[in-house]
This record gives C-alpha cells, sequence and structure tokens, in this order.
C-alpha cells in the first residue's frame, strides 16, 4: 500500500471545466495518472474524488 503524495490535488473532473478548458482539464488530468503511478503500486483504488 502506498499514500498519494498529491492527494487533495483535484482535476475539477466534476465540473464543466473539462468542457471550457480542456487543454488544461487533460494536463491536470495526466498529471494525477502520473503521481498515480509514481506511488510504484500495482493496483490503485480510489473513490470519486
Amino acid at each position: 500500500m502506498a499514500d498519494n503524495a498529491h492527494l487533495k490535488f483535484c482535476c475539477s473532473s466534476v465540473e464543466i471545466y473539462n468542457m471550457l478548458q480542456p487543454e488544461i482539464a487533460d494536463e491536470l488530468g495526466q498529471q494525477k495518472v502520473e503521481n498515480l503511478l509514481n506511488t510504484g503500486t500495482k493496483l490503485i483504488a480510489s473513490d470519486n474524488s
């Protein structure tokens, strides 16, 4: 089990941000994925937050 160092980092996917600022939303989402992959864990479980 590993902690995500950026647990509170939000990609704003629950708002219309993805439609209004798709490039920025994509970049934030990619950063979140990279942070999760950098934990080195084999399985990632998350709630919808």
